[in-house]
């Protein structure tokens, strides 16, 4: 309609999730996948803990990547998101570049090996900005 204003775009709002994986044992791993929009950059995660976090689109992309050991190159054709380490004295990080993820089904899945020495409850954290509903 002439002279009327384009409606503006409306500025994305950083959002956290906390991802609560529940005890696990040392050297283990734990599957699962928690809700998100259908389109997110990741910014930042934190851990509680040193684990390795591995995160995917779909639960057979990460299904099909789970055996894939510690310091081997994901395959070309892998849908892996993240892969990150933490390590005590570096439980979080700033994610650069930012991680662009979208979800198929509103969920991202996840695997994560418990790299520390003792069975406990595990926690991600990580902030994000939608760019997509």
């Amino acid at each position: 309609v002439e002279g009327s204003s384009p409606t503006p775009f409306p500025t994305p709002q950083r959002q956290t999730v906390e991802v609560d994986i529940g005890v696990v044992a040392s050297n283990e791993t734990s599957v699962g996948q928690f809700e998100m929009p259908a389109g997110v950059i990741l910014r930042t995660i934190e851990t509680n803990a040193s684990m390795r976090v591995r995160l995917y689109p779909t639960a057979s992309a990460r299904d099909a990547d789970i055996t894939r050991p510690l310091g081997v190159d994901r395959t070309q054709a892998s849908s892996t998101f993240l892969e990150f380490y933490s390590v005590t004295g570096l439980l979080d990080a700033i994610l650069s570049p930012a991680v662009d993820c979208f979800t198929e089904d509103g969920f991202l899945y996840y695997s994560v090996l418990n790299k520390s020495l003792i069975n406990q409850p595990l926690t991600m954290i990580f902030s994000y900005l939608p760019t997509e509903v």
